[in-house]
């Protein structure tokens, strides 16, 4: 298969939709996490012991530290989202230089194979 600038505007288009939305979930998992914490400490009138009061504000907190996993993988998808970029600006170049041409295509087939590889192995 050869890398042309579509399958590459396809990469890009695909971390940019995952990039969206890993950062709301971890926008929705912090959110909730803090709603947990707010309950937990205004419901002292409805808990009967401190216990459960601070239960819920533990699980609270829980849930919010839970954000900080897809801000992990928010951090990784941007660099991948660069890497494309740069493979789409290195293959324009290629097209406008015939000089560059071909060894500098095979080296963008074989990253971009690479890239695919451990995306889909994981």
């Amino acid at each position: 298969m050869v890398v042309n600038e579509a399958f590459v505007d396809r990469m890009i288009q695909n971390q940019r939709r995952a990039i969206r939305y890993y950062l709301c979930f971890a926008v929705m998992l912090v959110a909730l996490g803090i709603f947990v914490l707010v309950f937990g400490s205004q419901a002292s009138r409805w808990l009967v012991t401190d216990a459960a009061k601070v239960a819920i504000q533990l699980g609270g907190g829980f849930v919010s530290t839970l954000g900080a996993i897809p801000v992990k993988e928010l951090i990784a998808r941007k660099e991948r989202l660069g890497i494309f970029e740069t493979i789409k600006m290195r293959l324009q170049a290629s097209q406008v230089d015939q000089d560059i041409g071909e060894p500098d295509r095979q080296r963008i087939d074989n990253l971009l194979w690479q890239v695919i590889e451990k995306t889909a192995l994981g």
